[in-house]
């Protein structure tokens, strides 16, 4: 989205700065362009940009979680069913907006949109799941609060399942590609480790296995200022 928006602003801006007799050499539209402009923002924004990222590809799929569900309960094989009873078109709608609303504040707070505090062990995708068990915590108790209708039990457990399925996998398949971006861009910044011997091995092996972090170790220093690549 951030090199798609870039692009097609370029071009409009180039074509306008064309028209109304401007110079357009110091534009930025061609992809190439937007990709080299990506890898010298300062490393706040690029922390910035990627979290803005996650968060896009967070709603998109929580969206699709909540009318695949939804889909499924009330339209679909033995189980479907339409009664007035639910009120199923307007108030799931409503719910929708409270479910997607209540996930990006609940995985913000378990940091999962911070590049410092993801892809660090086991913990991320278990922080993940728990923010989903609490966000469908969130809908039951606003339905119970609210009282507009009762739910189907069946399409909580449903929005249950595919809301973490479609999360556990957008989340997996962006950090594969990330770690080929960052490998094949060389976005990663040039760390020195100051210290010698086992500490020292585990962390450039810590930093090698975990390319999220944004560092790369080209060497060791010890404390004769002696440099080791």
């Amino acid at each position: 989205f951030f090199l798609l928006s870039r692009f097609l602003v370029g071009i409009v801006t180039k074509k306008v700065f064309k028209k109304i007799g401007l110079k357009t050499e110091t534009l930025i539209v061609e992809i190439g362009e937007n990709i080299k402009s990506l890898k010298s923002l300062a490393r706040i924004k690029k922390k910035i940009v990627y979290g803005a990222l996650l968060v896009i590809n967070d709603i998109i799929f929580l969206v699709i979680a909540f009318y695949l569900s939804y889909y499924i309960r009330f339209h679909t094989g033995a189980i479907a069913e339409r009664t007035s009873y639910y009120f199923i078109e307007a108030n799931y709608i409503f719910y929708s907006v409270i479910f997607i609303l209540s996930a990006i504040f609940i995985l913000s707070l378990f940091r999962l949109y911070s590049w410092d505090y993801i892809y660090r062990g086991s913990g991320y995708y278990s922080r993940i799941f728990k923010s989903v068990i609490i966000n469908i915590i969130v809908i039951i108790m606003a339905g119970y609060l609210i009282d507009l209708f009762t739910f189907s039990r069946k399409w909580i457990l449903l929005l249950f399942l595919i809301s973490s399925f479609l999360l556990f996998l957008s989340r997996f398949v962006i950090e594969v590609v990330t770690k080929k971006v960052l490998k094949r861009l060389d976005m990663l910044s040039k760390t020195i480790i100051v210290g010698i011997g086992e500490n020292a091995k585990r962390i450039e092996d810590s930093l090698k296995k975990n390319p999220f972090e944004g560092y790369r170790a080209v060497g060791c220093v010890d404390d004769t200022s002696r440099v080791f690549k």
